[in-house]
């Protein structure tokens, strides 16, 4: 999608679309949270974990656990977790006030 008027919305929507094949019922939010108690300090469980809270739309609990498993392991950080908030940000508005204090975050641990 070419820059432009409708650009921001296009990109929103392709966000949403990036976690619409995400298994995100309540089973797998379950399952997904007793693993990442289990394993606190897995970047791979925090991450599914995250996926799953965003494809429910629990996009700030997404984001915080995000940040966790990018604290955990920095190429995580950039191949999975970064590509994933980005997803997010678009959601809620790249320049919203959540965005850009989570866009810190991640920032200033992968710089």
């Amino acid at each position: 999608i070419e820059p432009g008027e409708h650009h921001a919305a296009a990109e929103k929507i392709k966000a949403l679309l990036s976690f619409r094949d995400t298994p995100h019922t309540d089973s797998d939010l379950t399952q997904a949270q007793g693993l990442a108690e289990a394993q606190r300090e897995n970047p791979a469980v925090l991450a599914q974990l995250g996926m799953i809270l965003a494809a429910r739309g629990d996009y700030p609990s997404a984001l915080d656990v995000l940040l966790k498993a990018a604290e955990e392991d920095k190429k995580t950080a950039r191949e999975v977790v970064r590509p994933i908030m980005v997803n997010i940000f678009h959601i809620l508005g790249v320049r919203s006030e959540i965005s850009d204090s989570y866009r810190a975050k991640l920032q200033s641990l992968l710089y």
